[in-house]
């Protein structure tokens, strides 16, 4: 089973943050300490809106830098009054440009999620930092995760570990989380571990997401102390009730390996799809290779196969082929080439040589997909270079044949050549009979015969079959005729049809082995039923007359009237006699 390490690092992204900051500015607002506002305060609170805004405009107007806050804080929450961002913006600004902190954190916010103005980094990050020079802690942690996560010149490790390091010792939790990966990864600091688990734990202990989940990774790893698996199991299941779907996912890793605990996979298995449910692709894939496996109890194929897609379809490149794989054989789903093609084609974007050969197969029967020769002759050649030797094989056939590619039988030789080498039976036979048909320029028996010897020794029948022809042509002595039985009887075992009606003339005929009439009724019977006409006359009469088998009306009437209807005289006129007469079969004169 295959099943992914993801320990991320739960990066909280500004969006992500900002998120928070606005759900907070969202509960109900504070009472202004404020004196000159305390009227405005109670009128809100009593419900008399249009006088509160009336004595908080009165007051921003005249420069009340906390009245500017709070209509700020009021349109920006939608609180009491209609949400409106661009006047929250405005309000905002104004007291920020008049050096209130509070509105200089609220104004960057809105300048880096482009809420009631147009994004822009560079002015949230001028704004964060007028506030945290000022000493607010939010911003400070905000000024550090901005230079920790951005990009070009919003990206200066030192200055994150700066602003983080002010604000970590004020107790923010963001600031000591993102202090924590800093020391961890060893960004702007001297990595250290030991200073990161600390740092991890006084976010832990405020409940900041992802802080349960890193502290969980540190113990599994080793990180800043031994490895202790049993601890990272502890952490992973708090971060799993706080952290999110990553935490549930790792949570249900270490309850499905155990590594020396007790192993869980019914456990395992419902973090799985709590996490796949929240869309974790690896937690898909997890979940859906607990259902595919045969020997657990919770085999279940169609569960299976709607993971493995539902993971695919999330990115995880090893669902890809599998899922292909499961609607392509109607494994837990209806057969769909569609879906079969689009996965096929996934994993062979990634350089999956079966799932190049499948999607090739597939172009080149428009199973699922229009026909395009051309496009299934490429993966083909892709996956040949991968050394897949059914590629190389159905490369073979294609230039030996001409069938998307200009014909030319020395590059299906190579191809041929490549794919016996890679251990393809088939290509051995086909070989065979380029040598001895002279396809290459020349004829050579000998190299014929030792293509045909290594399929016919790996079971292929008819490089068997063709032994026996090639052995029975040049046959000088009994002893010849019995090793061309040898092939026959070999590839009629294998199912070959012609090799069955071949090997029952001669033992009907006693040819290299003893005649055996109830051998060769067998045999013939086995290539009747494949649709040799010439062997449906021959049982047919054995039927008839009890040469080999009992004599069976029925069955003889069934085997004359199919040869009889492929041209063969003989049976046609038996046939004819059989229902004149009403033997094995009801009597039908007109018939006859």
């Amino acid at each position: 089973m295959i099943l992914h390490r993801f320990f991320g690092w739960s990066r909280p992204s500004l969006l992500c943050t900002l998120f928070l900051v606005g759900m907070l500015i969202g509960a109900p607002l504070p009472v202004t300490a404020t004196e000159d506002l305390s009227e405005a305060e109670i009128r809100l609170r009593s419900g008399d809106v249009s006088g509160a805004l009336s004595l908080f405009n009165l007051a921003a107007i005249n420069g009340n830098l906390a009245a500017q806050n709070r209509l700020g804080l009021l349109y920006f929450s939608g609180v009491s009054v209609t949400k409106d961002p661009e006047l929250a913006f405005r309000w905002f600004k104004k007291a920020a440009d008049a050096g209130d902190a509070k509105s200089q954190f609220m104004l960057a916010s809105l300048y880096f999620n482009g809420t009631g103005t147009v994004r822009d980094k560079m002015a949230a990050l001028r704004y964060f930092e007028l506030a945290a020079k000022q000493g607010d802690v939010d911003s400070q942690a905000m000024l550090g995760t901005l230079y920790y996560e951005g990009s070009g010149a919003l990206r200066d490790y030192n200055l994150a570990v700066k602003w983080l390091t002010s604000a970590a010792n004020l107790n923010n939790s963001l600031a000591q989380f993102v202090l924590a990966k800093l020391y961890h990864q060893g960004l702007g600091v001297t990595q250290d571990y030991a200073e990161a688990a600390l740092w991890y734990q006084h976010a832990a202990k405020k409940g900041h997401p992802g802080a349960h989940f890193s502290i969980a990774a540190m113990f599994e790893r080793g990180e800043g102390w031994p490895v202790d698996l049993a601890e990272a199991q502890k952490w992973y299941g708090l971060a799993a009730e706080l952290d999110g779907p990553e935490a549930m996912f790792n949570l249900g890793r270490r309850l499905l390996e155990g590594d020396g605990l007790p192993k869980d996979v019914n456990s395992a298995l419902d973090w799985f799809l709590k996490a796949a449910k929240a869309d974790i692709a690896v937690a898909q894939l997890a979940a859906a290779q607990i259902y595919a496996d045969e020997t657990g109890i919770h085999f279940n194929q169609a569960a299976a196969t709607k993971w493995f897609s539902k993971a695919a379809d999330n990115g995880a490149a090893d669902a890809y082929f599998t899922s292909g794989d499961r609607f392509d054989k109607a494994i837990g789903a209806e057969k769909d080439d569609q879906a079969a093609v689009r996965y096929y084609a996934l994993a062979a974007g990634n350089g999956d040589a079966e799932a190049q050969y499948r999607l090739a197969v597939k172009l080149a029967n428009g199973q699922g997909v229009k026909t395009d020769l051309s496009g299934a002759i490429g993966l083909y050649k892709e996956a040949a270079l991968a050394r897949h030797s059914r590629a190389a094989l159905a490369l073979g056939v294609a230039y030996a044949s001409g069938i998307g590619v200009v014909r030319d039988i020395q590059v299906s030789a190579d191809y041929f050549r490549i794919a016996a080498e890679l251990g393809e039976i088939e290509a051995f036979f086909k070989l065979g009979r380029f040598y001895l048909t002279g396809a290459l320029g020349f004829v050579d028996k000998g190299k014929a015969m030792a293509q045909f010897k290594a399929a016919a020794a790996k079971g292929f029948a008819p490089a068997q079959f063709q032994l026996g022809q090639i052995i029975m042509a040049d046959a000088q002595n009994d002893r010849n005729l019995k090793t061309a039985v040898k092939y026959f009887k070999l590839a009629a075992k294998n199912g070959l049809a012609d090799a069955q009606y071949k090997y029952a003339t001669m033992l009907e005929n006693g040819q290299g082995t003893a005649v055996d009439m109830a051998l060769a009724a067998v045999n013939y019977e086995a290539a009747a039923e494949q649709g040799i006409s010439l062997a449906q006359s021959k049982i047919g009469f054995m039927y008839k007359d009890g040469v080999g088998v009992k004599v069976d009306p029925e069955r003889a009437i069934k085997w004359l009237k199919l040869a009889a209807k492929a041209g063969l005289a003989n049976s046609q006129f038996a046939a004819a006699t059989a229902l004149f007469d009403g033997v094995g079969t009801p009597t039908d004169q007109i018939a006859a």
